[in-house]
Formats: structure tokens, C-alpha cells, sequence
């Protein structure tokens, strides 16, 4: 089988030499990547307001130190010649439902475990669920947390929360960026919190893009349609 893999113009081969983001002791962290053919680059983030250029040296590496930096999970880009991208050398990368959502994910941590970090505690599980949507006329997909125990004691009827996510995310975006699921494990490990389910749907009646049909619903009326009548029924 012939693979192929384009790169843009600007970023050089041999990216997995470029250590970035790289966070120092002092919670500092220096920002690289390898684009020798560039003429501008800079960084953007939820650390800080605005845009900081970054500095080419004569190999074509270019980078940034900035911080120290709070502990916290920030997201970030780079701006190559006009073009925004992720770090090419950070494998932790949130995606969502429209490419707009697409960033490098930096997280810097306290020095001890933070409350949304795995522990040796109970696990619940997630679990993804396929249902037919009669009121959208397709079939859907359900993310759902399951608090520890949960298939042991099948007489037990748990409260439920639904959990809507952001703009531009997914069904998935409270497991795999919002840590819900270890978040909850660690609360009722703690004792502080009561089994519960979690479901976390698609929250957008139709894809992120599409265009307004002339006199049709809107998005956040066929979304409540989907979650009144095909959503809780299913969950039951």
C-alpha cells in the first residue's frame, strides 16, 4: 500500500525532533516548531490577550518562552504566514463538530493531582449509544456516564443529569476534554456526591454549517424536539 503525507510548505519534515509545548519547573513554557520556509509566526492561547510573534533562529526553528503560567488546562494555536494551525509537535489536540474548534491543548499542572485528574478510586464507565431519531428522521449517537456498580444492581433507578456542551463541540467533549467522568468517580469516591447517570447528547438539531432551509425549524427547536421526544424516551 503507497502512503502519502502532505505537508504545508512552510513546516519541515522531522517534526518529532521539536520539543513544544515545553513546560520548565518554574511553570514557564517555551513554544517551538520547525518552519524554515516562513516569514511570520505567532502564538495564541487562552494564557494571554492577543497574538505574541515568535522568534526564527538561522536553523528555522522558531519559538516563544512565555509564563509562568497558573495551573489550569489552556488551549492554543499557532499562525503561520496568515495560516492557523495546531502544534505539529503536541499530540493533545481538542476537536469538536466544526473545524473552528480544532486547538492544542496545554496543561499545566499544581504538583498534585487536580480534581478532574484519574485516581485510584472506583471507575464508572462511559458508554456510547446509537438511536434512532424519529424526529429527525436519523440516527444519532449518546454519550452516557455510568456511576461504579452500575451493572450489578440492575433494580436501582438513578437519577439522571443531561449535560449539554459548548458551541462548536460534541457529544463526546465532557469525556475527553471535560474529564466529567473522572470528575464524578473522584466526587463520590470523596463522598461528596450521589450516583447518578450522566447523558450527554449531540446538542445541534442539525450539523454546525448547514445552510437555513426557507421555513424551516431552527436548530434549537429541532434539537428540543430530538431531546424531548427521542432522547429521554430512549434513556428512559
Amino acid at each position: 500500500m503507497l502512503a502519502c503525507v502532505l505537508l504545508a510548505p512552510w513546516i519541515a519534515s522531522g517534526q518529532t525532533q521539536v520539543r513544544s509545548a515545553e513546560i520548565a519547573a518554574d511553570r514557564r513554557v517555551t513554544f517551538r516548531v520547525m518552519a524554515p520556509a516562513a516569514h511570520e509566526v505567532t502564538l495564541t492561547g487562552e494564557f494571554q490577550s492577543g497574538s505574541k510573534p515568535l522568534e526564527k533562529n538561522s536553523a528555522g526553528l522558531w519559538s516563544i518562552t512565555i509564563g509562568p503560567l497558573e495551573p489550569e488546562i489552556y488551549n492554543y494555536n499557532f499562525t503561520i504566514d496568515g495560516v492557523r494551525t495546531i502544534d505539529p509537535n503536541n499530540p493533545r489536540v481538542k476537536t469538536g463538530s466544526t473545524p473552528s474548534t480544532i486547538a492544542s491543548i496545554l496543561e499545566i499542572g499544581a504538583g498534585h493531582p487536580a480534581f478532574y485528574d484519574a485516581q485510584p478510586v472506583p471507575h464508572g464507565e462511559i458508554r456510547t449509544h446509537w438511536y434512532e431519531s424519529k424526529s429527525l428522521n436519523t440516527v444519532r449517537r449518546l454519550t452516557v456516564y455510568t456511576p461504579p456498580g452500575y451493572d450489578r444492581d440492575t433494580r436501582t433507578r438513578y437519577p439522571v443529569l443531561y449535560l449539554f456542551h459548548g458551541a462548536n463541540a460534541d457529544e463526546t467533549a465532557w469525556t475527553r476534554l471535560g474529564h466529567v467522568n473522572l470528575i464524578l468517580d473522584n466526587l463520590l469516591a470523596a463522598g461528596k456526591s450521589k450516583p447518578f447517570l450522566v447523558v450527554m447528547p449531540f446538542g445541534y438539531g442539525v450539523e454546525p454549517g448547514t445552510p437555513p432551509q426557507p421555513g424551516g425549524s431552527s436548530n434549537t427547536a429541532l434539537f428540543s424536539r430530538d431531546l424531548l421526544e427521542d432522547v429521554i424516551p430512549f434513556v428512559g
